[in-house]
C-alpha cells in the first residue's frame, strides 16, 4: 500500500552501441590479396515499469512510465589490390550486422485500487539502427562484395490488462494510457571492383523490422469522487521507416565485368489502442486513437563497364505488409458530457528505383526489377458497448502509395544485347468500422449525433523503361509494369439501438494507378525488337450497411458509398535497325472491378428471415 502526495514509477533505458571495422591488402607480385572486414552488433532487453496487485491513495498525480533509447551502427570496409600484371586475385569483403530486440512496457495489473489527482501509464521507445558495408578489389581478377543486414523487433505497450476477475478501480480526475514507437533503420551497401580480365561486384542489403505499438485499459472503473471524470485518453502512435542504397560497380578491361546491387527491405508492425469492458458513469470525454506510420526508401543499382560481356542487374523488393492499425472499444459502458471519438489512422509509403547499366564492346545485359507489396488493415470496432454522449465520432483512415522506377540500359559495340525492366506493386488494404449489439445515445443539437466514417485511399505510381543499343549485333529490350489495388472500405452498423442526433455511416474508397511501360532497341548492324507491357488492376468492395434492430429515433439519416477508381497506362516501344529485321510490339491491360462467379460481387451483411427493420428520421 502506498499513501502519498504523488507516486512516480519510472524504468528508463539509454543504450548505444557501435562497431567499426576495416581491412586491407596490397601486393605487387601475388596470387592474391584478400582483405575482409565484419562487424556484428547485439542489443537486446527490456525496460519495464510495473505496478501490480497495489493500493494508492495520491493527493497529486500517479505516473507509471517506461522509457527506452536505443542507438546501433556497424560500420564495415575492406580494399584490396593486386598489382600483379600477370597473375593474381584482388577480393576484397565488407559485412555489417545490427540485430535488436527490445521491448518497453508501462503496466498496471491485479487487482488494484487507485486514488489520485490524475494516472498516467507511459511508454516510449525510440530505436535508430544505422549498418554501412563497403569493400574494393582490384586485380588481374577484382572482386568486391559488400553487406549490410539489420534486424530490428522491439514493442512499446503501455498497459492496464487485468482480468473480469481482477477488475481495477480507479479514482482520478483524468487518465491518460499512451505508447509510443519510433524506430528508423538506415542501410548502405557498396562494392567496387576492377579487373585487367574480369571483375564482379556485389552490394546487398537485407533489412527487416518486426513491430507492435499497445495502448490499452481493459476492465477498468472510472470514477471521480462526487465529480466527473475529465479527459480519458488512449493513444497509439507508431513511426517505422527504413531508407536504403545498395549499389555495386564492376569494371574489367578485356573480359567480363558483373556489377549486382540488391535490398530486400521487410516492416511488419501493428498498432492498437483499446478501451474495453471499461465502466465509466460520470465522465467528460473519451479519446481512444491508433496512429501508424510506415515507410521505406529504397534504391538499387548494379554497373558495368566490360572490354566482353558485361552485366549490370538491380533488384529491391520491399514489403510492409501486415501493418495493422486498430481501435477497440468492446464491452466498454461510458456516459459522458462530452464527446467519445475513436480513430484509427495508418500511412503506408514505399518509393523504390533499380537501375541496371552495362556497356561492354560484346555481349551487354542490362536489368532492372523491383517489387512492392503493401497489405494491411485499419479498423475500429465497436461490439456489446452502452454509450450516452453529446457526440460519437468513430473513424477508420488508411493512405497508401508506392512510387516505383525500374531501369536498364545495355550498351555493346559489337555483340547482342538485353534490357530488361519489370516494376511489381500489389495493395491490399482494408478499412473498416464495424459498430455491433451497442446501445448508442447522443444529444440532439443540430452538430450531435453519431458519425461512422471509413475512407480509404491507394496510389501506385509506376515506370519501368529499358533501353538497349548495339553498334554490331542484335539489340532487344523488354518492359513490364504491374499495378494492383485491392482496397476496401466498409461502415457496418448491426444490432443493437441508437437515440439522439443525426446518424451518419460513409465509406469512401479513391484509388489511382498511374503506370508506363517503355522499351527502346537499336541495332546498327542487326537486329532490334522492343516491347512493353502495363497491367493494371483496380478493385475491392465499398459498403456502407445499417441493419437496425427496430426504430431509430433522432435527426437526420445518412448512409453512403462512394468509390473513385482511375487508371492511367501507357505503353511505349521503338525497334530501329539499319540493315536487319526491326519490330516492337506493347501492349496494355487494364481491368476495374472483378466479375463475380456468381451472385452478387458485394454481400449485403447477414439477416435473420422474417426481420422487419424500421428506419425513423427526422421525427
Amino acid at each position: 500500500d502506498v499513501d502519498a502526495a504523488g507516486v512516480t514509477l519510472s524504468a528508463v533505458d539509454s543504450a548505444m552501441t557501435v562497431g567499426v571495422s576495416a581491412g586491407g591488402a596490397k601486393s605487387s607480385n601475388a596470387d592474391k590479396t584478400l582483405a575482409g572486414s565484419v562487424v556484428v552488433n547485439w542489443l537486446t532487453g527490456e525496460t519495464r515499469s510495473e505496478a501490480d496487485d497495489v493500493d494508492v491513495q495520491a493527493t497529486g498525480d500517479v505516473v507509471v512510465e517506461a522509457t527506452d533509447d536505443s542507438v546501433t551502427a556497424a560500420g564495415a570496409g575492406a580494399l584490396s589490390v593486386n598489382a600483379s600484371k600477370t597473375q593474381g586475385y584482388g577480393i576484397g569483403v565488407g559485412v555489417a550486422a545490427n540485430t535488436g530486440d527490445r521491448a518497453t512496457t508501462a503496466q498496471i495489473s491485479g487487482a488494484s485500487d487507485i486514488v489520485a489527482a490524475s494516472l498516467s501509464v507511459l511508454a516510449r521507445t525510440t530505436a535508430e539502427i544505422y549498418g554501412i558495408g563497403f569493400a574494393y578489389g582490384a586485380g588481374k581478377t577484382g572482386a568486391a562484395g559488400s553487406v549490410a543486414v539489420n534486424t530490428w523487433t522491439g514493442c512499446s505497450r503501455a498497459l492496464i490488462d487485468v482480468t473480469s476477475a481482477d477488475r481495477i478501480t480507479i479514482d482520478a480526475g483524468s487518465l491518460t494510457v499512451d505508447a509510443e514507437e519510433t524506430v528508423a533503420v538506415w542501410s548502405l551497401a557498396g562494392a567496387v571492383t576492377r579487373g585487367q580480365n574480369t571483375a564482379v561486384g556485389g552490394a546487398f542489403a537485407v533489412n527487416t523490422l518486426v513491430g507492435q505499438t499497445e495502448a490499452s485499459a481493459d476492465y477498468v472503473t472510472l470514477s471521480n469522487g462526487l465529480n466527473a471524470v475529465g479527459a480519458v485518453t488512449i493513444d497509439a502512435d507508431a513511426t517505422s521507416d527504413i531508407g536504403v542504397l545498395a549499389v555495386a560497380g564492376a569494371q574489367a578491361s578485356l573480359e567480363t565485368g558483373v556489377g549486382i546491387g540488391g535490398a530486400v527491405n521487410t516492416i511488419t508492425a501493428g498498432t492498437t489502442a483499446g478501451l474495453t469492458n471499461a465502466l465509466l458513469a460520470s465522465g467528460t470525454s473519451v479519446d481512444v486513437t491508433a496512429d501508424s506510420d510506415r515507410g521505406i526508401l529504397s534504391l538499387g543499382g548494379g554497373v558495368t563497364q566490360a572490354g566482353r560481356g558485361g552485366a549490370g542487374v538491380a533488384l529491391t523488393t520491399n514489403l510492409i505488409v501486415a501493418s495493422d492499425t486498430k481501435v477497440d472499444l468492446d464491452g466498454s459502458d461510458l456516459t459522458l458530457t462530452g464527446d467519445l471519438t475513436a480513430r484509427a489512422e495508418n500511412d503506408s509509403t514505399i518509393g523504390s528505383l533499380a537501375v541496371g547499366i552495362s556497356l561492354s564492346k560484346d555481349t551487354s545485359l542490362g536489368g532492372g526489377v523491383t517489387v512492392n507489396v503493401l497489405t494491411g488493415q485499419t479498423l475500429v470496432e465497436m461490439d456489446g458497448a452502452t454509450v450516452d454522449a453529446a457526440n460519437v465520432a468513430i473513424a477508420a483512415d488508411d493512405g497508401t502509395v508506392i512510387n516505383s522506377l525500374s531501369g536498364a540500359a545495355a550498351k555493346s559495340a559489337s555483340g547482342a544485347g538485353i534490357g530488361g525492366a519489370i516494376s511489381a506493386n500489389l495493395i491490399v488494404h482494408d478499412t473498416a468500422v464495424e459498430i455491433a449489439n451497442s446501445q448508442i445515445t447522443t444529444g440532439t443539437a443540430a452538430t450531435q449525433g453519431l458519425m461512422a466514417t471509413a475512407t480509404n485511399t491507394g496510389e501506385i505510381n509506376t515506370l519501368a523503361a529499358a533501353l538497349r543499343q548495339s553498334s554490331g549485333g542484335a539489340a532487344y529490350s523488354g518492359s513490364i509494369a504491374v499495378g494492383d489495388i485491392g482496397n476496401s472500405a466498409r461502415v457496418e452498423m448491426a444490432g443493437g439501438s441508437f437515440t439522439g442526433g443525426d446518424l451518419t455511416l460513409a465509406a469512401t474508397k479513391t484509388t489511382e494507378i498511374d503506370i508506363l511501360s517503355g522499351a527502346a532497341a537499336v541495332g546498327s548492324g542487326g537486329s532490334a525488337f522492343g516491347a512493353g507491357v502495363p497491367v493494371a488492376l483496380l478493385h475491392g468492395a465499398t459498403t456502407a450497411d445499417l441493419l437496425p434492430p427496430g426504430s431509430i429515433p433522432g435527426g437526420s439519416l445518412s448512409v453512403t458509398a462512394t468509390n473513385d477508381q482511375d487508371i492511367d497506362a501507357v505503353a511505349v516501344a521503338g525497334g530501329f535497325s539499319g540493315s536487319a529485321p526491326a519490330g516492337s510490339g506493347s501492349i496494355v491491360y487494364s481491368q476495374i472491378g472483378t466479375a463475380p462467379s456468381d451472385g452478387p460481387s458485394v454481400d449485403p451483411m447477414n439477416k435473420n428471415p422474417g426481420d422487419e427493420d424500421t428506419v425513423a428520421a427526422g421525427q
